[in-house]
């Protein structure tokens, strides 16, 4: 195959990749938007008797540090001692995900003004610009999501642990009254988003072994 053949298959794949992507990210916002209409006031009222049992808050609160400041350092920490010689390219990742996830998980907050179901028994409503109300779009599913993409591309043997833990972050902030269905998935979307981007400027490159010599 000569090289110019080769580039234009290379190309097509790119373009066929990109319109794949976003026809997947309009279906996650069609059903954000479904939710926010249908589903996020009665699954947020919704409240099983197995929700009460002591356990569940242990669970909660263990899901909430597990995607905040409180324990989140202490498991960026660990993968970068995993990551052996490439943790610096790791971290730059991480950081840089991470600053253009709070920028945008920061201003949807702002510019919605959604009340988290606690707040309002399980009723859901958006009061826009300056309403001191924080929970559009989740900050933890965001993070946790922007993390999984992230540390699943360089232990790539263990990503669906990366996806899993995710995932329960999301449920936990449900299960707490912290944010609605919509809530986490549109938090999950820029997660993903955000460290998909940051892999495509620095992708992690194939490890050696080496990577984990001091």
């Amino acid at each position: 195959m000569s090289h110019d053949a080769s580039a234009a298959q290379a190309s097509s794949h790119r373009r066929r990749r990109t319109a794949i992507s976003l026809v997947l990210i309009a279906g996650v916002l069609a059903v954000i938007y479904l939710c926010i209409l249908f589903v996020d006031t009665p699954l947020a009222q919704y409240k099983p008797e197995v929700l009460k049992r002591p356990i569940v808050e242990v669970l909660e609160t263990i899901g909430y540090l597990m995607g905040g400041w409180k324990l989140a350092p202490a498991i960026l920490a660990l993968t970068l001692i995993a990551a052996g010689a490439r943790w610096r390219r790791l971290l730059l990742t991480v950081v840089v995900a991470y600053l253009i996830r709070t920028t945008v998980v920061e201003w949807l907050k702002f510019l919605t003004g959604r009340p988290r179901p606690r707040a309002m028994d399980g009723v859901t409503a958006f009061y826009g610009p300056g309403a001191e109300y924080h929970s559009f779009p989740s900050g933890h599913a965001a993070f946790a999501f922007m993390f999984a993409v992230i540390a699943g591309a360089y232990f790539p043997r263990w990503r669906w642990l990366w996806y899993v833990w995710a995932a329960y972050i999301c449920a936990m902030r449900m299960v707490a009254d912290a944010h609605f269905l919509s809530d986490v998935l549109l938090g999950g979307l820029i997660g993903v988003l955000t460290g998909s981007l940051a892999l495509y400027w620095w992708p992690p490159g194939r490890a050696t072994p080496g990577d984990h010599e001091a």
